[in-house]
């Protein structure tokens, strides 16, 4: 997991990201960049949650699996990004100035991502 945790940590690389984690579709955190707090534990396990609401409310649909979902607070926003149906980054951003670029951080690393696990 260390090849991930890496890869998770060029995502993170960058003032406007907190924390940068890769989850199960079923809402299981496989790894974290370094420098999570216990306060972003709590965010990612509501995260996990969250995703698993998500998985419930495509098939519902029978639209698929959720492929983004933006969380907005004041200031710092939570970015969930799947790049595939059951590998998804989640992203704690200090504020969402950047977020564009951090999507296309996500989009450039997917490959290595997928790899990893």
């Amino acid at each position: 997991m260390i090849r991930l945790r890496e890869a998770l940590n060029r995502i993170a690389d960058n003032s406007s990201v907190r924390l940068a984690s890769m989850l199960s579709a079923d809402g299981f955190l496989i790894e974290c960049s370094e420098g999570a707090n216990e306060k972003d534990q709590m965010v990612l396990a509501a995260t996990c949650e969250l995703i698993g609401l998500a998985g419930r409310m495509g098939k519902e649909l029978d639209a698929g699996h959720c492929r983004s979902i933006v969380l907005r607070f004041d200031p710092s926003s939570v970015l969930i990004e799947a790049i595939e149906p059951d590998m998804i980054v989640a992203t704690i951003l200090a504020d969402e100035e950047n977020i564009d670029d951090i999507r296309s951080k996500i989009k450039n690393n997917a490959a290595q991502l997928r790899q990893c696990t």
